[in-house]
């Protein structure tokens, strides 16, 4: 509904990159039904959305992940509004450029 989503995970530890994957699947359904709340800001939804995620994780790969993880960012991208809302997890950034021709 006008909106992008953008997000990149990077696994670390023997089950890195379950974790990845499973927060690649899941964060974004979590984010999308946030964002259907009238009641959910942006930056509250893509909170909750991690937290969900997280705990989505924890499920699916039980002691696995005990020495395992990832970090991850998230871009929100309103059309309509025009406005960029980035949410990270860990070390992982987003880094906005503009390519100004010479």
């Amino acid at each position: 509904d006008g909106c992008l989503f953008f997000c990149v995970f990077d696994g670390h530890g023997r089950c890195g990159h379950n974790v990845a994957a499973v927060a690649a699947e899941r964060l974004p359904s979590h984010l999308a039904a946030q964002l259907g709340s009238p009641l959910a800001s942006t930056a509250q939804a893509i909170q909750e959305a991690f937290r969900k995620t997280d705990d989505d994780i924890c499920r699916a790969l039980g002691s696995q992940v005990e020495y395992s993880g990832s970090t991850g960012v998230a871009v929100v991208m309103d059309l309509a509004k025009r406005e960029l809302h980035i949410g990270n997890v860990g070390d992982s950034r987003a880094v906005l450029g503009q390519c100004v021709p010479d």
